[in-house]
Formats: C-alpha cells, structure tokens, sequence
C-alpha cells in the first residue's frame, strides 16, 4: 500500500499518509536511516495480521534523488528481517561466491551466548552465516553500519572465536546502487576493528546487491567487499549544500579517507564532529555521514576550499588554493548562506589573506559573516583538543548572534 512518509516518533514507529489520513507504521529497522526516510517521500507498506499495535510494515522507501548512487535505482528496502531470507534464497540459485552448494541446514543456529542467522552445509563443509542488512550507500559503496553497533562488533569476535565450521559474514545491499561493500568505520571504530581482527582469524566476507521493488526484493549480484588503502585514488567529496543555509561549513580540503567514505571529516579522531556535538551545533548523536541530512534538516552545508582529495594539506599547490578561494567566493554569492565557518587556518588564509586567525573575521566573506577555525585533523593539530572544543563553543555563541536559529 503506497503513502508518504511524515516522521518517525519512535525509533520502530513511522507516521505516513495513506489516501489522506495519517497512520502509524511499524519499522522493522533501528538504523538510523536519515538519508532514506525524507518527509513526503514515497512509502510502500505490506499488511501485517495479528494481534498488534500496527496493521501495516513500513518495507519499501523510495531513493531520494540527491541519495541515488552511481548504479541508479528507484527503491531501498527497510525491512532489516529479510537478509537471511534474501541471502536463503541467493543460496538455492548458488548466487553466492565461495558458497556454491551450500543450502540452509537450519535457522539462528547458537553462536556465543546468542544466535546467528543461518547454519549453512555444502560438500563436506559446514558454514555458520550472520547476515547483515545495509540501506546506506555513499561513494559508491553500500556502508556497515549506519551507527554504532554493539550487537553487530559482538557477533563478528563470537565468530572468530568458534571453531570446527567456516564462519561467514554476509552483506546484503537492500538496494540497487552499490558497487561495493565497506565497514563503515567512521561511524563505528568498533566495529570495523572487530571485523579486521574476525578476518585475520579466518572469518570469510560475502556480500551483494538487491534489486528491489514493489514485486520483490532479490539477490541480484555479488559485490566486492573493500578496505581503505592509502594510496587510494578517490573522487572529491560532494558538496552538501542550499540557498539560504544558516551555516556553510568549509574544510581546507578532503583528505583521500574521507573521500573514499564520501563523509566530510570522517576519520576516526578527527575532533570536528565530537566538538560539533559538544558545542550544540548538531543532535548529540550526529556524525560523518549525516551531511545530507544536516543540510536539509538543520540549514548546515558542507564544502571544502580545495576539492581534491590529498595525503595532506601540505600537498596543496598555491595554483590549487587561489582557485578554490575563487570557487568559495563564487558558492557563496550563489547561495547567500547567513553565515560562513571555515576549518583550518591554511585554508581560511588562502580565502581570507594571510591575517586570518580563529575567531569571528573583520571582514565578511562575499558579505557574509564568517568565522574561522583551527584545523581539526590530528595532523594539521597546532591546537590541543580543549583549545579546539573552546573555539567550537565560541562559533556556536557567534552563530547564535549572528545567524539566530
């Protein structure tokens, strides 16, 4: 049954619209989901019987156009129940690489203290499965998780202790516009490290794509399952952005970690997110990732001086900081944001002259308002963490002055 989405109350309870009236959903996902279940977007429920609170599940979203990765696709699959059941069927139809003949034995097989998803045997091999649902997709890549997990860091160390079966970790992709398949270690350290150390004691990874829609959701390929390198080769970061925001954020420019994962200061010790949060710019859950939904929920945008990704600052030309101060100014004529925050001295200074320091600026960026910021890489780090956490604090005491909201 098709409706839109209007908000989320509870964690596993949606609001949406059927023909004119509002009623509750369940949702069968405690992800966060914020890039997928966009008020007004497009829903699809299905029926539940039974003695419940709900008659209806909330299984289908439609993409939003600015979310769509690179293969297309028009629907995401919510539903965090089905991957034993899509990857059960990929398994009849020997679909799944290095699984080959392998059929389900039995379901929530015991695995540590709790239970895993499947028991799978083939020929002369037994494999004990937990399948893992992904909905978020960004660079290309479909990410695990969307936020920190203890279940998830808990059942990877429950598989690589056990012995006498092969141990598998499967990804399944509930829409059609991945390529690969990531540990989402920006949003989970814990996880990702889990996973590393699950690996190096033999734990296999599998993982594909759906092809999802309102006749069905399928196995439809298999993907490559992907870890960072250094020497990678990423595309630049897209900019986040709106007319009108309340604060455009502006880093020096991506280092290749956070263009790989597509998320704006996304490696794990950088201090801008926690010191966002700490200073009440942003829910206290919010993290790299969530660009698209700050820019649109909370009027935050997203760029960077420099669009290419690099090892480091330092690998910047002057050529490449006179052309991305030119292309700031430009964005910022465009969009007219009510203030401008720019991370990272070297930067700020390249936009703003070489007098920049940290703090509000005498003169406003393009007639905007802008603050500046120390860099807040650990290895641009010039200030300590409580000096970096101070000036967050004294951004947001300007905001408020400056662009009240």
């Amino acid at each position: 049954m098709p409706g839109r989405f209007l908000d989320r109350p509870t964690r596993f309870l949606a609001r949406v619209e059927v023909d004119g009236r509002e009623i509750l959903a369940h949702l069968p996902n405690a992800g966060r989901l914020r890039e997928l279940l966009v008020p007004g977007g497009e829903v699809l429920l299905a029926p539940r019987a039974g003695p419940r609170r709900t008659a209806f599940d909330l299984v289908l979203c439609r993409i939003p156009p600015g979310e769509r990765g690179p293969e297309g696709g028009e629907w995401a699959c919510v539903d965090a129940r089905l991957p034993p059941r899509v990857l059960a069927a990929a398994l009849a139809r020997d679909a799944v690489p290095g699984l080959e003949g392998g059929r389900v034995v039995r379901a929530e097989p015991p695995l540590g203290e709790g239970r895993a998803d499947l028991l799978v045997g083939g020929p002369g091999w037994e494999a004990v499965v937990e399948a893992k649902s992904i909905t978020l997709v960004r660079a290309g890549a479909g990410l695990f998780p969307d936020s920190p997990t203890l279940r998830g860091a808990r059942h990877a160390e429950e598989l690589a202790r056990l012995r006498g079966r092969r141990r598998v970790v499967a990804f399944v992709v509930q829409r059609p516009d991945a390529r690969a398949v990531r540990a989402n270690e920006p949003a989970d350290p814990a996880f990702a490290a889990a996973l590393r150390r699950a690996e190096r004691g033999g734990v296999e990874v599998v993982a594909g794509r759906c092809a999802v829609g309102p006749e069905g959701v399928a196995w439809a390929s298999p993907l490559p399952f992907e870890r960072f390198r250094p020497d990678a080769s990423p595309p630049p970061l897209p900019d986040h952005v709106r007319p009108g925001l309340r604060l455009l954020v502006c880093g020096m420019n991506p280092g290749r970690y956070s263009a790989w994962y597509g998320m704006f200061f996304a490696r794990p010790g950088n201090l801008f997110w926690p010191a966002m949060r700490a200073a009440g710019l942003v829910p206290p859950a919010s993290g790299p990732g969530e660009e698209a939904w700050l820019c649109r929920e909370r009027g935050i945008g997203f760029t960077d001086v420099v669009k290419r990704p690099t090892g480091g600052v330092e690998e910047v030309g002057e050529e490449e900081w006179r052309a991305g101060a030119a292309r700031l100014r430009a964005l910022v004529r465009r969009l007219r944001p009510r203030a401008v925050c720019l991370v990272g001295l070297r930067g700020a200074r390249a936009v703003l002259g070489p007098s920049a320091r940290p703090g509000p600026q005498a003169e406003p960026l393009e007639g905007v308002p802008c603050f500046a910021l120390p860099a807040t890489s650990g290895r641009q780090a010039a200030y300590g963490r409580r000096e970096v956490f101070a000036w967050f604090r004294a951004l947001a005491r300007w905001l408020e002055g400056v662009a009240p909201g």
